[in-house]
């Protein structure tokens, strides 16, 4: 099993997280796939590496999004970083009048 960290763009609800990790899933070699808003990022394991520029396509095809790969020195990083509580409840509050993701 390959395990790889991606960043998204373009989720600003938890609708485009729900797109998103259903366009993953419904890849044949993916086994598991997590989206997180609060860190704009997918975490996908799959049976087999699936190409960079395959996973972008489907993804992008998905809607507004895309994704960029997260080096593996960084990844310890990010877990490390402290998360800005309360941001997403008033993004989301001033977002939520957004048609995003339909």
């Amino acid at each position: 099993m390959i395990t790889r960290m991606y960043v998204v763009s373009g989720m600003n609800c938890d609708g485009c997280v729900t797109t998103v990790k259903n366009a993953l899933k419904n890849i044949p070699e993916v086994i598991e796939a997590q989206v997180h808003l609060s860190e704009p990022q997918a975490i996908v394991s799959m049976r087999e590496e699936i190409p960079f520029p395959e996973l972008q396509q489907i993804i992008s095809e998905s809607g507004h999004y895309s994704i960029a790969e997260i080096e593996e020195e960084k990844v310890a990083g990010l877990s490390a970083q402290p998360q800005k509580k309360g941001f997403n409840k008033i993004f989301g509050a001033l977002h939520a009048k957004k048609d995003c993701c339909k």
